[in-house]
């Protein structure tokens, strides 16, 4: 099929800034929007519906396909991919059930606000409502319309004429203020479907826009608050994109001598071993977080990044609002308040909020006066001291000394402990759903440049277990490792096997308590017994 050309009279492309391709397909077209957007990888399954969108693939030198073994794989890698490196992720799958097999990893990405497109065939328009094999339209299993209720946007391209438009639109919303997974189904035809000549933009800021924008003068004021709490403390959200964000974040720290707690999504965000550092608070939390935050005499709690949900509070507990100012800093603006009412609330690009306020912190504080600055530091020598004292008193760690047991079978606590000593320097680290979580996020020290990964937000077992693949790859020649429980390595453990086909270097710590561990100590303390909770036959993964 042949569409019409998109310009019938000549373009000056260098002022337009557009670039002329010939003789392409929509296929095509979608691999040079992907190759705008750094893209380097596709995740997915081979089928009839997409062959001219793997055709392209295959012609591309910037995009490589990975055909994985299950699309539910191929979106968790998507996820992870986008996660580790902050570029698109990007999942592809044939019609029907390809595209209902990849739903749960995008829903994943969705609820944790992760940039991924999601693309699915479907037949041919001309077989629209006569029963034609794996119809995706609403006359058979409406993917558009399954999608739209897990995604920002759902919209199949069902006119060739549109697909630039429609395309472009749909990348702009996934990597809006509001990042997101979207979808695109594209019925085979339309892929197909070649252009004598078709103009593209030549850079992506054409067509969207970046978000970085706050306003400094509520920068000023967080900064003059910070600067004259009196028992200060912050609370991290979420890893930065950019290192420098992340040396501001200590800037701060060290300029108050505030202590850090950070939720289990921000793990690692500030570095652990750090004596500011209170390690975990939320889920899985420990326990010198959890005694400093619960001590009723914060009188400033800045959040950077987190908007405050039950993993990250333990179900809303009141007694981490602090008795004057809460801050909230967000790149998206339907966080700010959602769960605890602000003091000052903050919307923009995280990684240029934090580097702004550490330089306007440190100017507040050289500025002051003389008296005011010997006030301050008592403050800041008594907030030392109060979180040394915790740190000794409490400690980091419910039942420390299973971490240095030789009891068989090993117990995690000791097997997480012997990982810590051989995790390099800026290794990669993913942690799947059920013990897996709680065992990394309460004994795992993590330090900056490493990187500590975990999807809470839909807390899909599975998604480490084949989504390393995709941390790997955006992260080459750094060590990377999922802790995974049996469960987990069963639903997902075929993608060894693409792990191996395409050579990528991960490690996989399978924690092998038979069973669903974490439903069982939750059955245990509900009903007093592990329902349904147990398998007869366990798996030798070594």
């Amino acid at each position: 099929m042949c569409g019409t050309g998109r310009f019938m009279s000549p373009i000056n492309y260098s002022v337009t800034g557009l670039e002329e391709l010939r003789n392409v397909t929509c296929a095509d077209i979608l691999l040079r929007y992907l190759e705008l957007e750094g893209v380097e990888y596709v995740f997915g399954v081979s089928g009839g519906t997409i062959i001219a969108i793997l055709q392209s693939l295959q012609k591309s030198s910037a995009v490589k396909f990975i055909m994985v073994k299950h699309e539910g794989g191929a979106s968790f890698m998507a996820d992870m991919y986008a996660r580790v490196s902050g570029k698109l992720g990007v999942c592809l799958s044939t019609a029907g059930p390809g595209a209902t097999n990849m739903l749960t990893g995008v829903a994943c990405a969705n609820q944790d606000r992760v940039p991924l497109l999601a693309i699915t065939g479907q037949p041919s328009t001309h077989t629209i409502g006569k029963g034609a094999v794996q119809e995706s339209s609403g006359f058979g299993i409406d993917t558009v319309g399954i999608y739209g209720q897990f995604t920002g946007a759902s919209n199949s391209i069902m006119d060739a004429a549109v697909f630039q438009q429609i395309l472009t639109k749909t990348l702009r919303l996934a990597q809006s203020e509001y990042r997101q997974a979207v979808h695109v189904s594209i019925p085979s035809n339309v892929s197909s479907t070649v252009f004598p000549r078709f103009a593209v933009h030549t850079h992506r800021k054409q067509y969207r826009a970046s978000h970085t924008a706050f306003d400094p003068e509520l920068i000023n004021r967080a900064a003059s608050l910070l600067a004259t709490a009196r028992n200060p403390v912050i609370l991290i959200g979420s890893a930065f994109s950019d290192p420098d964000a992340g040396a501001a974040l200590q800037t701060i720290a060290e300029t108050l001598e505030c202590p850090v707690a950070a939720t289990p999504k921000g793990k690692g965000a500030f570095p652990e071993s750090h004596p500011l550092s209170l390690g975990v608070f939320g889920f899985a939390g420990n326990l010198s977080a959890k005694k400093y935050l619960r001590s009723k005499d914060i009188d400033l709690l800045l959040v950077i990044g987190s908007r405050l949900g039950e993993w990250t509070t333990e179900s809303w507990d009141p007694r981490i609002f602090p008795t004057h100012y809460l801050i909230q800093i967000d790149y998206d603006s339907r966080n700010i308040g959602q769960n605890f009412p602000v003091s000052l609330g903050i919307v923009g690009d995280i990684n240029r909020a934090v580097r702004e306020l550490a330089g306007q912190l440190k100017k507040q504080t050289s500025s002051a006066s003389l008296e005011i600055r010997v006030q301050r530091e008592r403050d800041h020598k008594n907030r030392q001291h109060k979180v040394v004292t915790l740190k000794e008193k409490t400690g980091l760690y419910q039942h420390p000394e299973k971490m240095t047991s030789d009891q068989t079978p090993l117990k995690p606590q000791r097997l997480i402990r012997d990982l810590n000593e051989c995790l390099e320097r800026d290794a990669v680290i993913l942690a799947d759903a059920g013990n897996a979580y709680a065992w990394a996020l309460h004994y795992l020290t993590i330090n900056p440049p490493q990187r500590f990964v975990i999807a809470l937000g839909f807390a899909s077992m599975g998604h480490a277990a084949a989504g390393v693949i995709g941390a790997a790859l955006a992260a080459p020649g750094r060590q990377t490792i999922a802790v995974v429980g049996d469960g987990s390595m069963l639903m997902n453990g075929s993608e060894v096997h693409t792990a191996v086909e395409y050579g990528i270097p991960v490690v996989w710590l399978v924690l092998n308590d038979a069973g669903w561990g974490m439903v069982a100590h939750g059955n245990r303390a509900v009903i007093g017994e592990e329902l349904s909770a147990r398998f007869t036959a366990t798996v030798d993964f070594a």
